[in-house]
């Protein structure tokens, strides 16, 4: 794949005190706070289940103003979007999967932006070996957590995973433009990139691919902005 076209793209992923503005703004309800509750860990079971309770005011662990924003679906992220896009008179939407790729790796080749050692990771990623039911490492502030990428954007390959632009089809890069694609157009599922707080080291790698839903919110899953540039 090809990204010729330039555009901008968060620093860090949008926070819980960002997201509470476009709240208070807008008045929106997100999915989960309207359909029954967001994707978690049972504390008792430890099964991983729809949980009726949980959206992004409560998540089921403690999480400051700063903290990347979860429990939001692709819808939600796409609403923030366009309510920032009206707030700044600018294009702000998702990254297509193409692009976060491309920011992801940083130029790079390797499994990780910094290279193939999973020993280094720690260096750049919040993560987990499993899901951690006492939530003894929730998703934590951006800054002074890891390092970022050459690029300068931190938490791409753990923390939360983000939500991205396309729609998911399988295989689709094999038959798609080399130039800038942008995903299917339609299609049930949306794809979300990234390895999470809750994640193993092999699904923050920076080709692993995740999709669900679109309507569907679950404990570790957020997003970041990307701009057109003018």
């Amino acid at each position: 794949m090809r990204i010729g076209k330039p555009f901008y793209l968060g620093i860090h992923e949008v926070t819980v005190g960002s997201f509470r503005k476009f709240v208070e703004a807008t008045r929106f309800e997100t999915d989960a706070e309207r359909g029954g509750g967001a994707f978690s860990i049972d504390p008792q079971t430890h099964e991983y289940r729809m949980a009726p309770d949980v959206n992004w005011r409560r998540p089921g662990f403690p999480q400051p103003d700063n903290a990347p924003v979860v429990c939001v679906s692709w819808n939600d992220a796409v609403a923030f979007c366009r309510w920032l896009s009206q707030k700044e008179s600018q294009h702000y939407r998702l990254p297509t999967e193409a692009e976060w790729e491309y920011a992801c790796r940083a130029g790079s080749r390797t499994t990780w932006c910094y290279g193939d050692a999973v020993d280094d990771l720690d260096d750049y990623a919040h993560f987990g070996k499993a899901v951690r039911v006492e939530y003894d490492t929730p998703p934590t502030a951006s800054s002074d957590v890891t390092q970022a990428n050459s690029f300068g954007l931190f938490d791409m390959h753990g923390n939360v995973s983000e939500w991205c632009q396309d729609r998911y089809a399988s295989g689709y890069y094999r038959r798609s433009q080399t130039n800038d694609p942008e995903g299917p157009v339609s299609g049930l599922n949306s794809v979300y990139r990234g390895g999470a707080w809750s994640d193993r080291a092999e699904d923050t790698r920076s080709a692993r691919r995740f999709f669900r839903p679109g309507n569907q919110a679950s404990f570790d899953i957020g997003f970041r902005v990307a701009r057109d540039v003018r």
